[in-house]
């Protein structure tokens, strides 16, 4: 069998496995003996996803996102935009705005309605199939190990997993700042204060 990225049904397997339950053949079969355990493993995995990409990582941040009024003037940013930043160098530098549901929210002028485009950066919660190598792996380790104090509370168990939680950490950390390519003189903000 060749080597392929980690899939979520891979995961959740470690995850079982971790918990000492048989694997899974598939993630959508109700009447699986261990259904329990792999929903469970399953949101185990979506909670720990989601704790990570609250940050803005290079793989799911999106720099000058052009936001356009729509028909009614809402400036709405895709549904699994989590944070937004307004770039005031190429906005209004008077827009007070803040990210309410799935839309823009001026505070200054307490309004939902816009008349002109507005440039961001987005933060996006992404898929697990989307997301790169080292943090499916992190995240998955991270789930085990979360996921294994509340069912079982092993203490054995949880220095195990949490010595290896530390090292996907670390691996996904410096995957990230391989990726990101951080350099002052290469930022996209820089790039922006240049370009003035």
């Amino acid at each position: 069998m060749p080597l392929s990225r980690l899939s979520e049904l891979e995961a959740v397997n470690e995850i079982l496995s971790v918990l000492g339950e048989a694997p899974v053949s598939t993630l959508g079969d109700p009447d699986n003996a261990t259904s329990t355990a792999v929903s469970a493993a399953r949101r185990a995995i979506k909670v720990a996803s989601r704790a990570l990409q609250t940050q803005a990582w290079s793989f799911n941040t999106e720099y000058d996102y052009d936001l356009t009024p729509d028909g009614d003037g809402y400036l709405t940013v895709p549904s699994n935009c989590i944070r937004v930043d307004v770039d005031p160098l190429e906005s209004d530098s008077s827009l007070d705005l803040v990210l309410r549901g799935t839309r823009l929210y001026n505070r200054a002028d307490h309004t939902y309605v816009f008349t002109d485009p507005v440039t961001c950066t987005l933060v996006l919660l992404l898929e697990f199939d989307e997301l790169p190598e080292a943090a499916r792996h992190y995240i998955m380790v991270r789930a085990a190990r979360q996921l294994q104090d509340k069912m079982a509370g092993s203490d054995a168990l949880h220095v195990y997993t949490e010595n290896d939680e530390l090292e996907a950490k670390l691996n996904f950390l410096s995957a990230e700042a391989d990726d990101a390519d951080h350099n002052i003189l290469m930022d996209p903000d820089t790039f922006r204060i240049f370009d003035r």
